[in-house]
């Protein structure tokens, strides 16, 4: 829950981005920050005493309807001068689509400036449904950071692309099950492509970041579903 009111120590850019009292949208008691559509809704939060580049932001976070696009995308990142939306950077964002309920994201400002607002956005493209944020917490990065989202694109009958926001460099352990047979891969790089996939089945794909002393991270898991495969004939045929 959030407290009642926008704090003086934060800025509203543009729209009407507040904190709403509803236990029903709330993630826990009754108070949070909303977005409420129809134009951009931008909110910076306050100056941090640490290097902007040295934290993450951590929520919980929702749209308002999980099937309508009306709730536009929502971003988070840093602008260095919150007078001028061209040092907006977005650092992570995602779509009505990418939720079915509440979930924890935490998103590392990694390469801001010393002096950087870290920075909400429900964008533009928001007409109608609101955006939810709650339990809001702004800490040090951790040694060993989690992925902050995983996006799958340009799934075939047979493979899919990963696109994954986190460090780059870092090192990250993929591994993927249709719930009977379980595939893995340690990468180093942000995107990848899962091949040899079975047709017209769903996964889940889990990407963790592996940490120093070998353990992994809590994974981020989308899922997927590769397209039916094409019928092969063959003519003419004969006996």
């Amino acid at each position: 829950a959030l407290p009642a009111g926008v704090p003086n120590c934060w800025d509203v850019i543009s729209g009407n981005p507040r904190v709403y009292s509803s236990s029903y949208s709330a993630h826990s008691g009754s108070m949070l920050l909303y977005f409420a559509g129809g134009s951009p809704n931008t909110i910076a939060l306050p100056i941090m005493s640490q290097p902007t580049g040295e934290l993450q932001v951590r929520f919980w976070t929702r749209p308002e309807n999980f099937t309508s696009a009306s709730c536009g995308t929502f971003e988070v990142g840093y602008m260095a001068d919150i007078t001028d939306d061209s040092t907006f950077v977005v650092v992570a964002s995602w779509e009505y689509s990418d939720f079915t309920g509440y979930e924890e994201v935490e998103v590392p400002m990694i390469g801001a400036p010393a002096n950087a607002r870290i920075v909400m956005r429900q964008t533009n493209n928001a007409t109608y449904y609101y955006w939810y944020v709650d339990d809001l917490v702004v800490e040090p990065i951790p040694e060993c950071a989690r992925p902050v989202s995983v996006n799958v694109t340009n799934v075939s009958s047979t493979e899919a692309d990963l696109a994954i926001v986190g460090v780059d460099g870092a090192s990250y352990r993929v591994w993927w099950t249709d719930g009977t047979t379980t595939d893995s891969i340690d990468i180093s790089t942000l995107s990848h492509t899962l091949t040899g996939l079975t047709s017209n089945t769903s996964y889940t794909v889990n990407v963790a970041t592996v940490c120093d002393d070998g353990s992994v991270t809590a994974p981020r898991s989308p899922t997927l579903h590769t397209l039916a495969g094409e019928a092969i004939s063959l003519f003419p045929y004969t006996c």
